[in-house]
């Protein structure tokens, strides 16, 4: 007004661009949540109608419910949790799809989960969230169950679930929690639904603990295998199966060696115990008119022929013992050889007398060396 009364140019000063804050963006559309293994669902959804801001950024909440849909074997007990489990997915809106999805991990098998989505304005003063929607996750594939065990071999039986969501299926195991790695059946193409899988694990140790699990690849995530047992907090867990003790391996052949005049020492090399102790060894003896390695002789010496009957048995045993290591036979009676006759004398200095084929226990006892 001043201006035009004197009739001056007007003056104006720049301008000033000013913005409103952003608002809260209209609520998400959560389109369905889908599960893919006992663990893992897909949840989608589509961006708001209006962002009401230049940018959004999302959280995804899920929460098991304390009611299970369904009372059926496997069901898992699950109570809600106290505090909200999220991811977030943050992206610029104008640059992005407007469908969006996010894998959650960590579920429990065969549990009713709500699944929900907020959408955030950029400073996340201001959202809105969607509508609830519930999912139930898959089974676990079951347990093994041992139908035999041997020392050398373990039976066993996988049951597939009554669904079809298996693709196909593997089975690992490993002796004891072996770091070296894992074994592996041949994997099976086309699982059957409600079908009995027997397995029989051969090449074993006696009286050892296999840990086993099963490898499924489900239908909706064909690319990923989920392993059952799952791996917990603290570290790799697994079915624990045993074989049977079996009876010990051959122990090593018997060998003397001189260690003194008429003293000989017999030793063998220890038996493998099969997972068992081994209680005793047993050394069994006798002549061999080929090529003996132990005898002893019934010697006759004519300076004690005419002895008391006492006196020729102190002679007898004492000359057995002393003979009873003998390897070969080096005498003749009147040019002929004697037939040899083992004496064999205990820790109590008693002797046997054994015929060229008989056998007599010389030692019992958890060694594996004799001295005679």
């Amino acid at each position: 007004m001043y201006a035009e009364l004197w009739g001056l140019e007007p003056l104006a000063s720049s301008p000033i661009m000013f913005s409103t804050a952003a608002g809260a963006p209209m609520p998400p559309k959560l389109l369905r949540v889908e599960p893919l293994t006992p663990s893992t669902v897909r949840v989608v959804w589509r961006q708001p109608d209006k962002l009401n801001g230049e940018r959004v950024w999302y959280k995804v909440y899920w929460q098991p419910e304390k009611k299970k849909i369904v009372p059926a074997p496997g069901w898992t007990e699950v109570e809600a949790a106290s505090d909200e489990k999220w991811s977030e997915l943050e992206f610029q809106s104008k640059k992005n799809r407007t469908e969006f999805h996010l894998v959650v991990k960590g579920l429990q098998p065969r549990c009713n989960y709500s699944v929900w989505v907020v959408a955030f304005s950029e400073k996340g003063d201001a959202f809105s969230s969607s509508d609830n929607l519930t999912v139930v996750t898959y089974p676990s594939p079951g347990n093994i169950t041992l139908l035999k065990s041997t020392p050398h071999s373990l039976s066993l039986q996988w049951v597939s679930p009554p669904e079809s969501i298996i693709l196909r299926h593997q089975i690992s195991y490993r002796i004891g929690w072996s770091t070296n790695g894992w074994n592996h059946t041949d994997e099976v193409n086309l699982t059957q639904p409600s079908f009995g899988y027997n397995y029989t694990i051969g090449h074993l140790k006696p009286n050892s603990m296999y840990g086993f699990k099963i490898k499924a690849w489900y239908a909706s995530d064909p690319d990923n295998p989920y392993e059952w047992p799952p791996q917990n907090g603290s570290g790799v867990v697994q079915f624990n199966l045993e074989t049977l003790a079996d009876k010990p391996g051959l122990p090593g052949q018997p060998i003397a060696r001189g260690i003194g005049k008429a003293l000989y020492e017999v030793s063998w090399e220890r038996a493998e115990a099969n997972g068992a102790n081994i209680e005793i060894y047993s050394l069994e003896c006798r002549t061999d008119s080929n090529s003996p390695l132990f005898e002893t002789i019934h010697h006759h010496d004519p300076g004690h022929s005419q002895g008391s009957d006492n006196e020729q048995a102190t002679h007898t045993t004492a000359t057995s013992v002393i003979s009873s290591s003998r390897t070969k036979r080096e005498w003749t009676v009147n040019g002929k050889p004697e037939l040899a006759e083992k004496l064999v004398a205990n820790d109590k200095g008693h002797s046997w007398g054994v015929g060229p084929s008989n056998w007599v226990v010389v030692y019992n006892g958890t060694g594996n060396f004799l001295k005679i």
